[in-house]
This record gives C-alpha cells, sequence and structure tokens, in this order.
C-alpha cells in the first residue's frame, strides 16, 4: 500500500509539475506577446509617428495600467508638437508681409540715397530681409507638403525623364565652372502622377547641396531607373552616419560652422517628396554621399 501511495504521490506531483510548466509556458508566452507589441508601438513613436498607440488589452494589470498612461503621455505630447508647429507656421506667416513691407522700403531708400557707402549699407540689409523672406517661405511650403501628404488631387502624370534631363542641362554648366564633372544615367519614359513642380525642386536641391559640397575636380552623378528611382551621388565628404536621418529635420545642418543657409533644403524636399508620395533617403557612396528618391513603400 505503501507503494502505491508513493506512486500516485509521484504521478500527482509530474502532473502539477506539468500543468505548472504548461500555465507559465502560456504565461510567459502571453507576457513576451504583450510586451512585445509595446516595444513595436514605443519603436514606432521613437520613428516620428505620434499617432500611433500602445495596445491595452483590457485585462485590469499593471500593464494594461502602463499602456494606459503611455497613451496619454504620447496623446499629450502630439499636442505639444502640433501647437509648436502650428505657432512656427502662423508666425512665419505673419512675419513674411511686415518684411516684404521694409524690403519695399529699402528699394526706395537706396533709389533715393546719393551716398554709395550708405546704399552699399542698405543693400546689405536689404538681402538679410531676403534671405528670411526666403526661409519663411521653405517653412510654409513645408507646413503645405506635410498638410497635404496622401492628398492625391493637385497631381498629374508627369515625364519625370523629361523633367531629370532638363536639370541635368541646367547643373551640369554650374558643375563646369565650379570644375566638377557631371555624369547622367536617365532612363527614358519614366512617368509618374507628382506635381512636376515639385520634382523640379527636389532636384534642384539635391543636386545644389551635392555641387556645394564636392570640392573642385570631384565627381556629381544623376541616374534616374523605373520605378521611379532616382539617385543623386556625389564623392565629396559624405555624411556621418548619425546625421543620414537627421538632416531632413528642420533646420538640421551637417557643418553648421561655415555653410550658408538655414537647413531647410533637405527638409523641404523631403515634404515634397512624401506629397508626392516618395521618399528619400541617404547612404554612404563610399566616398561621398548618395541620395534616393523612391515611391514609398517599396523598398
Amino acid at each position: 500500500m505503501l507503494a502505491r501511495i508513493r506512486i500516485a504521490f509521484l504521478g500527482a506531483g509530474i502532473l502539477l509539475v506539468l500543468i505548472f510548466s504548461m500555465i507559465g509556458y502560456y504565461s510567459t508566452r502571453r507576457l513576451k506577446g504583450r510586451l512585445g507589441s509595446m516595444n513595436d508601438a514605443f519603436r514606432e513613436i521613437g520613428t516620428g509617428n505620434l499617432a500611433a498607440t500602445i495596445p491595452v488589452d483590457q485585462r485590469g494589470d499593471e500593464l494594461d495600467q502602463l499602456s494606459r498612461h503611455s497613451n496619454a503621455m504620447i496623446g499629450r505630447l502630439a499636442s505639444l508638437v502640433s501647437a509648436h508647429r502650428d505657432i512656427s507656421d502662423h508666425t512665419a506667416h505673419e512675419l513674411r508681409t511686415p518684411l516684404m513691407h521694409l524690403d519695399n522700403r529699402l528699394i526706395t531708400a537706396i533709389g533715393q540715397s546719393k551716398d554709395p557707402l550708405h546704399s552699399e549699407t542698405l543693400g546689405r540689409a536689404r538681402q538679410d530681409i531676403r534671405d528670411i523672406i526666403q526661409m519663411l517661405d521653405s517653412l510654409l511650403d513645408i507646413a503645405s507638403s506635410r498638410a497635404q501628404k496622401g492628398d492625391r488631387s493637385g497631381l498629374s502624370p508627369c515625364d519625370v525623364s523629361e523633367i531629370a534631363t532638363e536639370m541635368a542641362e541646367l547643373f551640369a554648366e554650374s558643375a563646369e565652372d565650379l570644375g566638377i564633372s557631371f555624369g547622367t544615367d536617365i532612363a527614358p519614359g519614366v512617368q509618374m502622377m507628382a506635381n512636376p513642380a515639385h520634382i523640379q525642386r527636389i532636384l534642384s536641391n539635391l543636386l545644389d547641396n551635392a555641387l556645394k559640397y564636392t570640392p573642385k575636380g570631384g565627381v556629381v552623378e544623376l541616374a534616374l531607373r523605373p520605378g521611379p528611382v532616382i539617385v543623386v551621388r556625389d564623392n565629396g565628404p559624405g555624411i556621418p552616419e548619425n546625421m543620414r536621418e537627421k538632416i531632413f529635420q528642420r533646420f538640421v545642418r551637417v557643418d553648421a560652422s561655415g555653410a550658408k543657409g538655414h537647413g531647410l533644403g533637405l527638409a523641404l524636399s523631403q515634404a515634397l517628396a512624401e506629397r508626392n508620395g516618395l521618399v528619400i533617403t541617404c547612404r554612404d557612396a563610399e566616398p561621398g554621399a548618395l541620395f534616393e528618391i523612391r515611391p514609398e513603400g517599396s523598398g
């Protein structure tokens, strides 16, 4: 009888161990899945998508409370970011008109001035004002493009090959003056639904940057293949790896010490690209920098 009791207790013990092991396995797997969903949401939010939310399982436990508090914090952060952008965009719009009036007054003052030194000083002041107006225009264009992201109205079939060819002819002369070799590889007949003026401005900004940072004797290349996939490549100093995503933010420059401008060119290019269903990425060209434009979600 003792042997039977021992066997019964042993069997019950093994059964209990198996039951608790299965419960622990499924509990751990469920917890791991919930934590994985939270990490995925935080990763998406970290890329700048403040519309993402952390899933709540409605279990009423500590993880649900953490998810709710995190979602409330993210919503508050999104509101603050939106308010900051609205304030900056509204300020840019309100400042532009008085600056234009001031520029007109300076033109009148320069015309009436008979002192060359005085006229030169007024001319420099007018140039500073025009630089500020250009910065404000870029900010307004960025805001407008982001607000229209996903809106297909206003887009029409355009020949990207023709646009790329025109921009190549325009910048080939500038490259020759700078002593830079300019090469092209443009596939014919590449078309897409887009705003042609936006594509021109994107290419203009990228090619202008490439020529600006490529030393004399260097090489700049413009390539286009079906997709469309547009590549602007140079063999200049390149862009550090930790800056290849930041440079598409407003007021960010790789070399802020001596470069001219306000750090808005690439931010505007990315906003215009997104308006037309495209995305711009930056990679190392070994040496130099490579900017690639391709449809969103295409890889």
